[in-house]
């Protein structure tokens, strides 16, 4: 699991990732908070929560956020952080706006 217990704290994984990997449009429904998704904008990017999501979740976002959110939970992470500094993720496209 991505939560480790130490000294009553929960210390989680997240993975950090370019914003390149979402499209344009994505970023514009992110930043206005028009995604039904737990997300909360952070500076120069977004936190978003990788809950166990099956398809039929995954299917009612963006494909691009879905792809990220899919490849985060598959690491384990709790949480994606995506940064406009961060890495180029290999496996996700990269948009270029």
């Amino acid at each position: 699991m991505s939560t480790e217990t130490n000294n009553d704290h929960d210390i989680v994984k997240v993975l950090e990732l370019s914003t390149c990997h979402v499209s344009l449009e994505t970023s514009q429904a992110m930043n206005a908070d028009t995604i039904d998704w737990p997300m909360d904008n952070v500076d120069y990017g977004w936190l978003v929560y990788c809950r166990f999501a099956d398809a039929e979740d995954l299917k009612r976002l963006p494909k691009d956020l879905a792809a990220a959110i899919r490849m985060g939970h598959e690491r384990g992470c709790k949480f994606l952080k995506f940064d406009c500094d961060a890495s180029i993720i290999d496996g996700l496209t990269e948009y270029l706006w």
